[in-house]
């Protein structure tokens, strides 16, 4: 893999996920009371329990520098390990809150991924300081970043055909989650039918992607989707437009 193109990509992952991330804010967590608090995964093996306000402050603006500072390239390696755990405490927090962990877990794993892919040759600050030059990289972070990915597009179409069946495949299921100000629009069942039989294709056929001619017209299929999702669905699709990002660089 290109070294430009690994320092082209950590620019945009960890810029994007700054931006993205600028605005939120974490400090409401330390809110929540202790029943909302179950842990998934290390939470099986770590005692987490409900942090105080500052905790949480300080933990968000940390993890904040961190994105910054490993889109700029400063002490690369320890920035990005920064962030992978920032995201990691995040990922953990409690099952219910579905909507935020279905996004906060693909990023965790792209965050994790990044930590391994030795990107500071070009277009960084560590540069300048080691005089650190590569012309080529190791790529498999990458590559396991979009099996990974496209894993997850191939389980949703499994997913929705397990759960909803027929009624998925009918548009039922399609229509009663379409934003109210939208569903005028969609009052046509064939036109529902075609529209949720397109989003399984493209999902069950996303594995296409890895194939080089058929790589723009599978993945312009996938950013039509999430574009689309944030529209009719109010479904947040910041994320997975990084998480595409990385079939760019390969």
């Amino acid at each position: 893999m290109s070294a430009k193109k690994a320092s082209l990509l950590r620019i945009f992952i960890f810029g994007s996920l700054f931006l993205i991330h600028l605005p939120l804010s974490l400090v409401g967590y330390s809110k929540l009371g202790p029943e909302f608090w179950s842990p998934s995964g290390l939470g099986k093996y770590l005692p987490f329990i409900s942090p105080p306000f500052a905790a949480f402050s300080y933990l968000e603006w940390l993890w904040k520098a961190a994105l910054l500072l490993a889109c700029l390239g400063f002490c690369t390696k320890l920035s990005k390990l920064v962030v992978v755990l920032g995201s990691l405490i995040v990922a953990q927090y409690d099952q219910h809150f579905s909507a935020v962990l279905f996004n906060y877990i693909p990023e965790f794993f792209l965050c994790f991924y990044m930590f391994f892919l030795d990107d500071a040759s070009h277009f960084s600050l560590d540069r300048l300081v080691f005089k650190k030059t590569a012309s080529s990289v190791d790529g498999w972070p990458v590559r396991h970043l979009q099996v990974f990915f496209i894993s997850l597009y191939v389980f949703s179409a499994i997913q929705k055909i397990r759960f909803s069946g027929v009624g998925w495949l009918s548009g039922g299921s399609f229509q009663s989650t379409i934003r109210p100000e939208f569903r005028s629009y969609f009052e046509n069942a064939w036109v529902v039918s075609l529209l949720t039989l397109g989003v399984l294709t493209i999902e069950l056929f996303s594995p296409l992607i890895f194939f080089r001619k058929c790589k723009y017209f599978v993945g312009g299929g996938l950013l039509t989707l999430h574009v689309a999702n944030y529209i009719f669905l109010d479904i947040s699709a910041s994320i997975w437009m990084v998480c595409l990002a990385t079939f760019l660089a390969l």
